[in-house]
């Protein structure tokens, strides 16, 4: 370039640069298209979204599967229903049949050490591995942790697993959540497809991004509407609105739908002063398709669950239909000028997570847990267990604790012996609220 040519432009270089930094930006932030992966009915179970019975109980298969085999054993189908009885709690290999063609699906199935009519599961939400630039590995540890220790038939991870889907963020991710044994049902929120849009990592390292499944009488269905534009707020388009439509259609008591972004929540979020999300009676961050996603969740009478916002707890119920907001893992929203000149005022969340009990088909508890309010210590001694639960929450906390002591007959100075026999068995009990409580399990040889 000649000199005087460079002298011309270079009044204009702070400009040029505040544009290719915008256009940087914007490349990021609004993507052409967000990616998704809808796992079809025949793909279930996998080693991705395994199927899940209580224990004794059952799950269902697509009719298009000719044959099943768990650990090697066929198994036999009758009207597209699988029975576990005679399985052992845990997990279980899975081979199909479909098309001619035999699949080994893997860990493909996990008996849970709950009667399908009354279970526990854990919603987890907004984890941010690491947290804006600031590894909070231990908090998510910790929470993985306690989410085992409380022994849920299963869990979810509603979106916001990592903060940039960077390899390293997915690496900490990946090596976290092995602490969660049970099934861990995930599924992306915006902060995964930063750097990231068709979520390519997700898929390769979590599998599908939209699917469902049963657990006894009761539908789970998970999906993404995080959508290109913004990404802070989305919605449907045509396609997933009838994918919705199909898979929240099925008979059943009750019916879950599980996603990133606030269907419907009253409370005044940091997105308060942006009219996209004002609805009027609530605040949504689901933009696209509003109006026909709430038809759909009237119709099928659907408990919504979600994150996002990771400051509230509360839930929220609209026109009949229950909505509930998960806190977020990890305190990310700690406040600050830019939530206070949003309109959100000084914030403080984090560490805690969703703890649901279903019976016969209702919720029967819906509470959030602090990893910092719920403390369980076990003392072994010969032949039995000491455990001290120390639980500061102003309400009590369902427990399904495990215990290994070998062969024998479980018996426990508190709670309900689940499983007895074998060589470890389950005591369910319900951590009293504000105080400390302890009880005895022993075994009899």
């Amino acid at each position: 370039m000649k000199p005087e040519t460079r002298s011309r432009l270079r009044p204009y270089l702070p400009l040029l640069c505040l544009l290719i930094g915008i256009g940087t930006l914007m490349a990021v932030y609004y993507p052409p298209t967000v990616g998704h992966w809808y796992l079809d009915e025949e793909s279930f179970p996998n080693q991705y979204v395994p199927a899940v019975a209580g224990y004794g109980g059952s799950f269902s298969v697509s009719p298009k599967i000719e044959a099943l085999w768990i650990d090697g054993n066929e198994a036999k189908i009758e009207k597209g229903v699988i029975s576990v009885q005679g399985l052992s709690v845990g997990w279980h290999e899975v081979k199909v049949r479909i098309n001619g063609r035999e699949e080994n699906r893997g860990k493909a199935l996990y008996v849970a050490p709950f009667n399908q009519e009354n279970f526990i599961f854990a919603v987890t939400s907004d984890i941010h591995v690491p947290r804006f630039g600031k590894v909070m590995r231990e908090i998510v540890e910790n929470g993985f942790k306690l989410v085992n220790e409380i022994g849920p038939a299963f869990a979810f991870a509603a979106g916001d697993l990592v903060d940039y889907s960077l390899d390293i963020e997915w690496k900490y991710y990946l090596d976290l959540k092995k602490r969660v044994e049970m099934p861990f049902y995930q599924l992306p929120g915006n902060h995964d497809t930063y750097s990231d849009p068709k979520l390519k990592k997700f898929i390769k390292h979590l599998g599908p991004t939209d699917y469902s499944f049963k657990f006894g009488d009761v539908l789970f269905v998970c999906t993404t509407l995080v959508q290109p534009y913004g990404r802070a707020w989305g919605g449907l388009t045509g396609n997933q609105l009838e994918w919705l439509d199909n898979r929240l259609s099925p008979p059943a008591s009750l019916k879950f739908l599980i996603n990133h972004l606030p269907v419907a929540y009253g409370k005044t979020t940091i997105y308060q002063n942006f009219p996209i999300i004002n609805r009027g009676n609530y605040h949504s961050c689901v933009y696209y398709g509003h109006e026909k996603l709430m038809q759909l969740l009237k119709r099928e009478n659907v408990v919504s669950i979600f994150g996002h916002w990771h400051v509230f707890d509360e839930p929220f119920v609209y026109d009949n239909l229950l909505f509930y907001h998960n806190p977020s893992l990890t305190p990310n929203s700690t406040g600050g000028l830019i939530q206070w000149a949003l309109g959100g005022g000084m914030m403080m969340a984090g560490h805690s997570f969703y703890i649901f009990q279903v019976e016969n088909g209702r919720i029967s508890y819906a509470k959030p847990v602090d990893i910092y309010k719920l403390r369980i210590e076990r003392i072994e001694k010969e032949n039995c267990v000491e455990v001290k639960v120390k639980n500061d929450h102003p309400y009590p906390v369902p427990l399904n604790l495990e215990f290994k002591l070998g062969a024998g007959m479980y018996k426990s100075t508190a709670g309900e012996v689940f499983y007895p026999g074998g060589d470890r068995c389950w005591i369910r009990y319900l951590a009293p609220e504000n105080c400390e409580s302890s009880f005895t399990v022993t075994v009899g040889r």
